[in-house]
């Protein structure tokens, strides 16, 4: 994979978000975090071994198994998602019912601006400016393109507490009833190992992604078919910038339409 640098500083302060939460998880929910930050581990640490020896087909039957389950608690983590409703004050609280038809889903646009081997990745933290983020989600719902998504490397906090994690989602792309956005969250380690993500924000367009499991890592070394070409650039810059900067080196016609488009009111859009 050929990972070109594109520089830029960010603001070098970076704010913790605290929330104050009363949402209280189910007890089905109480023992599923050892078991995600277990998985987690052993993904990474069995990802990292060089597989040269008889054991080599366990091994990789391991890191798969690990990452299976860090994705299934992720899904877990959006169906919490629309569970939980803000009171406007800050506070948090846990719907009784899972979320139903009586509102309108936002769905992804049928008009796609990258091709299917291409990816545009934020890599972010909750250590990052809640403004920062927002304004990324915000750019990922001008957008809607299913091959865009925000990247956390694990849980926040820890996995053993669900809670953290689906309110720090929430409080980006729903903080109000009548704020609702569009954009992917994944929780994916490999990601930012295969990109060498060293700081966040960061953020990464590949082409050529190719995997041989499509529901296992895009980062995951052996579930690539093929070497990727990709650009970064790091900075709390906005996502139309880096995609600027990253398309005077790309070269593609994709992302000058993305551009164009990340650059547009959001008047009388529907």
């Amino acid at each position: 994979m050929k990972n070109r640098l594109l520089h830029f500083p960010s603001p070098g302060l970076a704010v913790a978000i605290a929330l104050v939460a009363a949402v209280t998880v189910r007890p089905s929910f109480a023992g599923i975090g050892d078991d995600v930050d277990s998985a987690f581990q052993r993904s990474e640490q069995y990802g990292n071994i060089e597989i040269t020896n008889k054991h080599s087909a366990d091994i990789q039957k391991e890191a798969e198994k690990g990452f299976r389950n860090a994705q299934k608690r992720g899904k877990e983590v959006e169906g919490w998602k629309g569970r939980i409703k803000s009171d406007g004050n800050g506070n948090f609280y846990v719907d009784k019912a899972p979320a139903s038809g009586r509102e309108k889903t936002k769905k992804f646009s049928t008009k796609r601006y990258l091709a299917d081997d291409e990816r545009i990745y934020v890599f972010i933290s909750s250590s990052l400016p809640m403004k920062t983020l927002t304004n990324y989600a915000d750019s990922l719902d001008k957008l809607r393109d299913p091959h865009s998504a925000m990247i956390l490397r694990g849980c926040v906090e820890t996995c053993s507490k669900i809670k953290p994690t689906v309110q720090f989602m929430k409080a980006i792309i729903n903080p109000a009833e009548d704020v609702k956005r569009l954009a992917e969250f994944q929780i994916d380690p490999f990601l930012f190992r295969h990109y060498k993500i060293s700081q966040v924000p960061a953020i990464v367009f590949a082409r050529g992604v190719s995997t041989v499991n499509p529901e296992l890592s895009e980062g995951l070394d052996s579930n690539i078919q093929k070497t990727t070409e990709s650009y970064v650039v790091y900075g709390d810059v906005s996502l139309d910038y880096a995609i600027e900067k990253i398309n005077a080196k790309a070269g593609n016609q994709r992302l000058n339409a993305i551009v164009k488009q990340l650059r547009k009111g959001y008047y009388g859009r529907q």
